[in-house]
């Protein structure tokens, strides 16, 4: 008996997916760039040593029109979009392959990728807290730094906040909090941006970063 259970413990170990996070979802143009939902992806399960997810997105056109792609455009590097020809004619359905690298995130995700009819907002949940390392990655690692720490350089305001926050606030400016911009959220994404703390922002742009969040929001800042 036991030996028959190491058996069948074994067969399921290797029917597991290569990318335990797959996900396979199909939508028509009008639901993925009209209806102004994201495209909710519920738990994601990821590890350690296989911080991917890949998402095999089918579209299918359902306008009557031929419908002009374009090329994606990531919110950040860590989202890579596989698509093969950029129009869809009418009733035609195609498959693209999205790779998010979710390496030192944490709770929830919210990832956009333009295209040229509109923007796909794609959100989920990350099971696990430190599985996949320190959100701190993104201020050490070259190809992260890219997109969230070089661009911060010589920037204030507006500008700033463009250049370093919008990738992963697409829904609107948040509430203005100092702490949380300098120091991070715990159990979060949101690591500190501090200077002091080995990020790409001075107390001076920081202040700025304040400033402009409060001129966009109409609720009081932090205590």
């Amino acid at each position: 008996m036991r030996l028959l259970s190491l058996i069948v413990l074994a067969l399921s170990w290797l029917a597991l997916p290569a990318h335990a996070a797959d996900r396979h979802i199909t939508l028509t143009t009008t639901q993925a760039f009209e209806s102004g939902r994201p495209l909710e992806l519920g738990t994601i399960m990821a590890k350690h040593d296989n911080p991917h997810m890949r998402i095999f997105l089918t579209l299918k056109n359902d306008t009557g029109l031929p419908v002009s792609l374009g090329t994606p455009q990531p919110s950040c590097g860590c989202t890579v979009v596989h698509l093969q020809g950029e129009v869809l004619l009418p009733g035609e359905a195609r498959e693209m392959e999205i790779d998010m690298n979710l390496k030192g995130k944490r709770g929830k995700i919210v990832k956009t990728i333009r295209f040229e009819p509109g923007t796909l907002i794609l959100q989920g949940t990350l099971a696990g807290d430190d599985t996949l390392g320190d959100p701190d990655v993104i201020f050490k690692e070259a190809d992260c730094r890219k997109c969230h720490f070089d661009p911060a350089e010589g920037k204030t305001g507006q500008p700033l906040y463009e250049a370093v926050c919008q990738a992963c606030h697409p829904y609107g400016v948040p509430l203005p909090n100092r702490d949380i911009i300098a120091k991070g959220l715990p159990h979060t994404s949101m690591t500190g941006w501090s200077q002091a703390l080995g990020g790409p922002l001075s107390d001076a742009q920081i202040e700025s970063l304040m400033g402009y969040m409060r001129s966009q929001v109409k609720e009081p800042e932090e205590n």
